[in-house]
């Protein structure tokens, strides 16, 4: 039952993100979709495609070792987590091209948030 909620809760919530993103595009003007404002925000504050990241390397990268060293993944994630905010905070940082901060996002999503492989 829960995975049918999580599931129908799933498609819900991107449905919805498409219609609001869409009918900004259309009625909104320009530059206030959630595309155009994540970019512009993500120039100045890698902290946040770092985020979505480590999101989509949880999500979509599995791991046959998920069940292993988990209180140590945990404390990693937060760690890497926290020290990645107060630097997006306190020290003034280049802009650089926010593609870099999601890739090493995965790479830190898969080794430190693994989902556990349930095959295909």
């Amino acid at each position: 039952m829960a995975k049918q909620v999580t599931g129908w809760f799933i498609i819900l919530v991107t449905a919805v993100i498409i219609f609001y993103d869409t009918a900004i595009a259309i009625f909104g003007g320009p530059g206030g979709t959630i595309s155009e404002v994540f970019l512009a925000f993500a120039w100045h504050h890698p902290f946040l495609p770092l985020t979505w990241g480590v999101l989509v390397g949880h999500l979509t990268w599995p791991s046959a070792e998920a069940k292993k060293w988990r209180a140590w993944r945990i404390s990693g994630l937060v760690a890497v987590g926290v020290v990645g905010l107060l630097v997006d905070i306190f020290v003034p940082l280049p802009e650089i091209l926010p593609f870099i901060p999601v890739l090493v996002g995965i790479g830190v999503g898969h080794l430190l948030w693994p989902q556990a492989d349930m095959g295909a």
